[in-house]
């Protein structure tokens, strides 16, 4: 067991990074994958752990190309700031805490939604480091909006709360309830368990074509997929506002999920191999698709098994190229956060145990780790692993090693609960 003391720079965090690696001898010719949150520190240019890293493993093997993704869920959560909200977010925040954070308060307005039988029975607090908890409040505050209003007139309150009678603001926090609701709904596909990359990838490529229909349809006065903005007055003259603002929206989601067009080819034919053309596939994959294309069985073998389950039943000697591919891209990390359980080998040998799976604590997520010598912001099996996600509001360090498949690294260095990397909470090993 390590800890990082001191500074968290790039050299010390690869300093510790490739002591591990080196006193359990994996060989770095095997690191496919750095999935971090995009901390200046791990993606430097010059000195970030990931230009080391990469350094490290084109010494040992030149013709490998280290695959270094920013964490989705991370970066779906920054994009929304580009919509610039925060007169809307600020008032209702600020009316929550209001009412909230008094215990008279607090206890008058239960009372009063009490008597009025009210949808909801409380308020809901805003939490920064959940990320579904804006939306989450603006609904309820909204769906609340009538109630608030009548208990700010009992209290006196309603002229340091003007923003609840002001038609254009109420507008836009009407698009502001409907717009982190689609947000919420892509956060919420992207930590179901279980997920590959090409799942986490086709949910926000989903989204941002659902952004250009949404622009499409606000240019022309269609609120079909904004029912609350729907029935708000004020709404028809700022339509062009929000148009702008979803067009601004989708810009950010390209820019920030760029580093996936390098991989996106493979990540479809990977995930469809039975309608990817032959023509536009890597000329050694070629022969490869039409013999798997060709195969009844294994098309009935692809409808019926799961994705990694269907790559391993693959004969190795007849489909090295496809297999190794599949390989390749399946235990890509999508997410710095950790998965409950330890990805399953492909082809785990018959004589070695199958990896260890330690579900975490009730009150600090604990790491997961196989039957090698425990890492706590490291995951390790035997053989190459096929991912798991599961998602929570922290972000370790992660990292997967493998004998005889891809090494896999995933690296963060923010958000609590988890194992941290800063000056005084140490990186252990």
């Amino acid at each position: 067991m390590e800890s990082l003391k001191g500074k968290t720079r790039g050299e010390d965090l690869y300093a510790h990074v490739s002591a591990v690696i080196e006193r359990m001898k994996f060989p770095w010719s095997k690191l496919s994958n750095v999935t971090t949150d995009g901390s200046p520190n791990l993606t430097g240019k010059n000195v970030g752990l990931l230009k080391r890293i990469q350094d490290k493993v084109k010494e040992q093997n030149p013709e490998q190309d280290v695959i270094f993704l920013h964490c989705i869920i991370h970066q779906e959560s920054l994009c929304k700031s580009v919509l610039h909200l925060n007169h809307v977010v600020d008032p209702v925040v600020k009316l929550v805490n209001f009412i909230r954070a008094r215990g008279l308060n607090h206890r008058q307005f239960v009372t009063l939604l009490e008597e009025t039988d009210a949808d909801h029975q409380d308020l809901l607090y805003h939490s920064r480091v959940r990320w579904l908890s804006l939306g989450r409040v603006l609904q309820r505050v909204w769906e609340l909006k009538e109630e608030i209003s009548s208990f700010l007139e009992l209290m006196g309150k309603s002229e340091e709360y003007s923003e609840l009678s002001d038609v254009n603001w109420l507008s836009d926090f009407a698009f502001a309830v409907d717009i982190f609701s689609h947000l919420n709904d892509l956060n919420v596909k992207l930590q179901v368990k279980d997920q590959f990359v090409h799942n986490m990838y086709t949910n926000v490529s989903a989204f941002k074509s659902k952004l250009i229909l949404f622009s499409r349809q606000m240019a022309k006065k269609s609120f079909a997929h904004f029912p609350t903005l729907a029935v708000q007055k004020g709404t028809i003259q700022n339509t062009d506002k929000y148009c702008k603002s979803l067009d601004d929206l989708h810009r950010e989601f390209c820019r920030c999920f760029s580093d996936f067009k390098q991989i996106a080819s493979s990540l479809q034919l990977v995930s469809c191999p039975l309608s990817q053309e032959p023509e536009t596939a890597p000329p050694e994959l070629q022969l490869e698709l039409i013999d798997l294309q060709s195969d009844s069985a294994l098309k009935e073998k692809f409808k019926s098994l799961k994705l990694n389950d269907f790559y391993a039943s693959l004969d190795e000697a007849a489909f090295p190229n496809l297999r190794r591919t599949a390989q390749k891209m399946l235990v890509l990390f999508g997410s710095t956060y950790p998965p409950t359980l330890l990805p399953v080998p492909l082809q785990p040998p018959a004589s070695s145990p199958m990896p260890l799976q330690i579900p975490p604590s009730s009150s600090v997520p604990q790491p997961q780790v196989s039957s090698y010598v425990p890492l706590p912001q490291h995951q390790v099996a035997s053989s190459v692993p096929l991912p798991q996600h599961q998602v929570t509001d922290s972000g370790p360090l992660q990292q997967r090693v493998t004998d005889s498949g891809p090494l896999q690294h995933q690296v963060t260095n923010s958000r609590p609960l988890h194992h941290q990397v800063t000056g005084s909470s140490p990186l252990q090993h």
